[in-house]
C-alpha cells in the first residue's frame, strides 16, 4: 500500500466480547506519528486485497477500522480478530501491524 503523502489515518477499535468491552478511537495528524504509521505498513508488508478469512463461529474478538487519508485519495482498511484467526481486507502481515498499532498506543 503506497503511504506517499499521508495526511490523516483514522483507527477505531471495537470489542464487544470477552470483557474488557469498549470502542477506542484515535487520529493520526502529526508528522511523526504519520511517518511511523507509514513505517509499520511497511514493515508488515500491508496491502489492500480482497476480503478474505472467516469468522466461522467465533463470539467476540476484536473489529478495527482503518481509514488512511493522502493526497491521492482515501484507502479503507479493516481487520476481525477472534481467537487468534484475522478475516478483512488487509493482505501481508495483518497480525504484526495489529500488533504494531497496539504497541504504539493506538487502538
Amino acid at each position: 500500500m503506497d503511504t506517499t503523502g499521508l495526511t490523516e489515518v483514522q483507527i477505531s477499535s471495537s470489542q464487544a466480547l470477552p470483557p474488557p468491552y469498549g470502542q477506542h478511537q484515535t487520529t493520526l495528524t502529526s508528522a511523526a506519528s504519520l511517518a511511523q504509521f507509514a513505517r509499520l505498513v511497511s514493515d508488515n508488508h500491508i496491502g489492500v486485497g480482497s476480503t478474505s478469512g472467516s469468522s466461522g463461529a467465533c463470539t467476540g474478538g476484536i473489529q478495527y477500522t482503518i481509514v488512511v487519508m493522502a493526497r491521492s485519495g482515501t484507502t479503507n482498511l479493516s481487520a476481525y480478530d477472534c481467537a487468534n484467526q484475522i478475516s478483512g481486507n488487509m493482505s501481508g502481515n495483518v497480525s504484526g501491524f495489529i500488533s504494531g498499532l497496539e504497541a504504539a498506543g493506538w487502538p
